[in-house]
């Protein structure tokens, strides 16, 4: 049984993620705004990225810290503020985690920090693996402040820590997120994967990510930069079909304009039209083992009513 703290437990993924870490025997706690709560059972300590302010219990007896906080990227479309809430959220809370571990000498013996495949922009056919140069777009800049950050955690501690990185691609969850959003749209028959419609998306099944993650938290040693995504990539157009096959819906209307993706969403139009077809033969290597490696067997899993 670990102490695990999660800094962003409360989304999508941390929800997921700390759910099935109680069932394995761990024991999770969350970082939020709002402290001083229980969330399903788990003990919610504040910290404030704005006052540098972490709750100081938060970190006693923690061996495990796992960093995925972040304002969303599809929340809202994009204007200068958000995009720099966007990035503060990241880099400052980043930097806050690995300041307050440095600064009181915790113990923590693994952190684990989220980033995200954006970190390779816009990339056409090639395939990419952790040591491909990144992009140069917005996206790409914030994964690679965000990494620099995480890194850093390496020299906060006298002791040995262990670090890993995950590139996370688009989670597929029925919970929320992409998914649930095409599935609805795809429902009042209205699917249509972005222009040009034959990008590469490199998406993960979200219980796979969290085993990934439970996996190395459980093997400690294992540390490094790692593609969180599936084994094989789809266009934007398959993964809209797919789903629209299984809903038993018609799937007639062509991709999206840019030019409307620009009107709906601002500069956040780039990422849906990005292709990024992205490799994860180094977790692999590593001995993590897929239970959803293809969109076919990922969707037939997913609740599609």
């Amino acid at each position: 049984m670990k102490q695990i703290l999660i800094a962003g437990g409360s989304g999508l993924i941390g929800s997921s993620l700390a759910k099935r870490l109680k069932a394995r025997g761990h024991k999770v706690t969350f970082l939020s705004r709002k402290g001083g709560r229980k969330q399903s059972g788990v003990d919610i300590y504040e910290w404030d990225i704005q006052r540098s302010y972490i709750e100081g219990r938060a970190f006693e007896n923690a061996q495990v810290v796992i960093n995925l906080s972040g304002a969303g990227i599809t929340d809202q479309r994009w204007n200068e503020k958000r995009k720099q809430e966007m990035y503060n959220s990241r880099i400052n809370g980043t930097k806050l985690l690995v300041e307050h571990i440095k600064k009181h000498g915790y113990k923590v013996k693994k952190f684990i920090s989220a980033s995200a495949i954006g970190i390779y922009g816009n990339r056409n056919d090639e395939i990419l693996f952790e040591d491909s140069m990144p992009g140069d777009d917005f996206l790409a800049r914030i994964c690679c402040d965000w990494e620099k950050e995480a890194e850093k955690v390496k020299s906060a501690t006298t002791g040995n820590i262990y670090l890993a990185i995950l590139r996370i691609g688009l989670v597929l969850s029925q919970r929320g997120g992409y998914f649930k959003r095409i599935k609805q749209f795809i429902k009042w028959w209205m699917g249509a994967p972005a222009t040009p419609g034959n990008q590469h998306q490199s998406w993960i099944h979200m219980e796979d990510l969290c085993n990934m993650i439970i996996y190395l938290i459980e093997n400690e040693q294992i540390e490094g930069t790692f593609n969180a995504v599936a084994s094989e990539p789809a266009t934007a157009e398959d993964i809209v079909a797919n789903i629209a096959q299984r809903l038993q819906k018609p799937y007639f209307l062509p991709p999206v304009p840019l030019w409307i993706l620009k009107l709906l969403f601002g500069q956040m139009a780039d990422i849906l039209t990005a292709s990024q077809y992205v490799n994860n033969e180094k977790i692999r290597e590593a001995g993590f083992k897929f239970k959803y490696p293809d969109l076919n067997s990922s969707l037939n899993n997913l609740t599609l009513e």
